[in-house]
């Protein structure tokens, strides 16, 4: 490594930092909120289900995010390897909720339900999935993670 290369938390690393500890958690706190108010006093009970478990996540997906944003702002050694873990996380779950919501809404309401829901969730999904893969790529890649991150073998 030469001394002219960017090292340490800043440029886009301390956006991610930023993001997770500081923009992330009211984006989880708005997006509950939607959730329960579109659903409101369902009469179907387990939609209602759903919404709090959709929350649950939401909420553990932005605390693991939290967590990760803060060690990384702290310079931990194993930094890298925690966002990249938090991110592929945040990819399953997008995958798997999709999923969960078309087929279930298949299973239950009918085939036009499901296609509605396919609809309405296939553009955040597909949105967070490329924000994460983009991040993905910048931990894997960019020359500030890893001549912050990984250390050079000895010898």
């Amino acid at each position: 490594m030469r001394n002219e290369e960017p090292r340490g938390i800043g440029g886009w690393l301390l956006l991610f930092c930023i993001g997770q500890v500081v923009l992330a958690p009211p984006h989880a706190f708005e997006s509950v909120l939607q959730i329960w108010e579109r659903i409101g006093p369902h009469p179907f009970p387990v939609v209602r289900e759903i919404a709090d478990i959709l929350a649950v996540i939401i909420l553990l997906i932005t605390a693991f995010g939290m967590v990760v944003g803060i060690l990384i702002w702290n310079s931990h050694k194993h930094g890298r390897t925690l966002a990249r873990q938090y991110l592929i996380i945040r990819i399953g779950v997008s995958v798997l909720t999709f999923g969960s919501l078309t087929a279930w809404s298949y299973n239950t309401l009918g085939i036009s339900a499901a296609k509605r829901m396919a609809l309405v969730t296939v553009t955040p999904c597909t949105l967070e999935i490329g924000i994460c893969l983009i991040w993905f790529a910048y931990f894997t890649y960019s020359k500030r993670v890893r001549n912050t991150f990984c250390e050079l073998p000895n010898g």
